[in-house]
């Protein structure tokens, strides 16, 4: 988290120097926005190597002397790895087509949905980032042959984190209006309307949303990447890709039927991963 936050101090002053000309500085637009980018995630790098890479932790973990090769580890890390990846991909890939299909409908319909994904993010990036510590908790604690603590942690994090998408879902609901009006001013009256559907559809997506997240850290922490991979693909192709297509294509339905989609999309992601929680084969894998 510290050496992020250092990152991105380093790029806003960087963006708004390269991109207006400030100072020793030329005016580079659009892709001194690209330069000051990369330089911040080259600095935020550059940090964890040398946090990583040092003689204490070689003393420790080999992290210099130990760099041969190790055909085993490798073929661990890539049997886990592999699906994890890929079905981050998927996922990255599935908000993307629905970006690209609402698009389809017009300007309009675009803006809205780029203003509701901006206000998501608030719940989005909590729950992402209470996934990742779920996911060492439960690691850790099969690691330690604890199943029942890894229930311990899941429990918790269901309580922690959906009380923060409650007091989200009430603002969603009840007070859409003063929320859009930080990207929108009172003329833009279409646009306001559309807004408050979406937010309110959106105040349903949210809480399936970071549920979703809650178990797939679980899984992902017991090293169930396989199963992730397939029911993200299968998921995704079923229930957001061809719905999409078929109401933008054939039924000519609008932008509240595409948000329902993704809605009852995140809703089924969900259900896996819950079901697949229940089911508890999870609490049998060891990575190591």
């Amino acid at each position: 988290m510290i050496i992020t936050v250092v990152g991105m101090l380093f790029n806003i002053p960087l963006d708004y120097a390269l991109i207006n000309g400030i100072g020793m500085f030329p005016e580079m637009g659009i892709r001194g926005a690209g330069i000051a980018t990369v330089s911040g995630w080259t600095l935020i790098t550059l940090l964890y190597a040398w946090m990583i890479f040092n003689k204490s932790n070689d003393r420790q973990y080999h992290v210099l002397t130990g760099r041969r090769m190790d055909r085993e580890l490798l073929g661990r890390i890539l049997k886990n790895g592999t699906p994890a990846s890929l079905q981050f991909t998927m996922d990255v890939f599935s908000f993307a087509f629905f970006i690209f299909a609402v698009g389809r409908l017009g300007k309009t319909e675009l803006a809205v949905s780029n203003i509701a994904f901006s206000l998501e993010s608030v719940a989005f990036m909590p729950a992402v980032g209470f996934s990742l510590g779920l996911s060492t908790l439960v690691g850790q604690s099969l690691g330690r042959d604890d199943v029942q603590s890894a229930f311990d942690f899941t429990r918790q994090t269901v309580v922690v984190l959906m009380a923060y998408i409650a007091c989200l879902v009430l603002v969603f609901l009840f007070a859409p209006g003063p929320v859009l009006g930080l990207f929108l001013s009172a003329e833009q009256g279409q646009l306001l309307e559309k807004g408050t559907a979406v937010l309110r559809i959106m105040a349903v997506f949210i809480v399936f949303d970071a549920l979703y997240f809650t178990f797939l850290g679980v899984l992902k922490g017991a090293g169930d990447t396989r199963f992730i991979m397939w029911s993200v693909g299968v998921t995704t192709l079923l229930v957001m890709i061809v719905p999409l297509t078929v109401i933008l294509a054939y039924l000519q339905l609008g932008l509240v039927a595409c948000w329902i989609t993704l809605t009852f999309y995140v809703l089924s992601l969900f259900a896996v991963s819950f079901w697949r929680f229940r089911q508890g084969k999870w609490t049998g894998i060891r990575v190591i």
